[in-house]
């Protein structure tokens, strides 16, 4: 007895086997990651939108659930900006892919790539304590590197000392 395929197992199977292998020549570790992507949208469009693999189809794809997907993996699964940009990165390529393999729904696939990559918070600048600054500055040579001694100095005063500024 003869099942029925999905076509989103008929176009992820190519995508990984004619498409990032062969078309693309991707290394074995970006292939490893983009299969790991999709093992975590498979079990998200199970457990969370209650779409059983066998039944997952394309048309289950838009932009809204795949932002939900991305969404799932910062607040349930506690990834970083950085990880999900990472995972969308995979189903951005996917969806790429079908714009050649499947021009007919064009607008969709380009609906999902249209999805903006979030930006990580940027760390704050931390000062150098005044340890660190006279270990660094004694690893220094007194003969060549007197100048960048002075600049180091001249630096850290203007950052740290509050008489120097202004």
């Amino acid at each position: 007895m003869k099942t029925d395929v999905t076509d989103f197992a008929e176009y992820l199977e190519s995508f990984f086997t004619d498409y990032l292998a062969a078309e693309k020549g991707v290394s074995k570790h970006t292939v490893r990651s983009y299969r790991d992507t999709f093992v975590l949208l498979i079990d998200y469009m199970v457990d969370v939108q209650g779409i059983f693999l066998d039944k997952l189809s394309m048309s289950d794809l838009s932009r809204d659930v795949i932002l939900s997907f991305l969404n799932w993996l910062q607040d349930s699964r506690n990834n970083s900006v950085s990880t999900r940009n990472q995972r969308y990165a995979a189903i951005r390529s996917f969806f790429e892919f079908l714009e050649r393999k499947d021009p007919t729904r064009l607008a969709t696939w380009q609906s999902v790539r249209s999805v903006k990559c979030k930006r990580s918070p940027k760390a704050s600048v931390k000062h150098l304590t005044v340890d660190a600054i006279k270990c660094l500055l004694e690893e220094i040579s007194p003969r060549k590197g007197m100048a960048d001694a002075i600049l180091l100095c001249f630096h850290y005063f203007m950052k740290v000392v509050p008489v120097f500024r202004n």
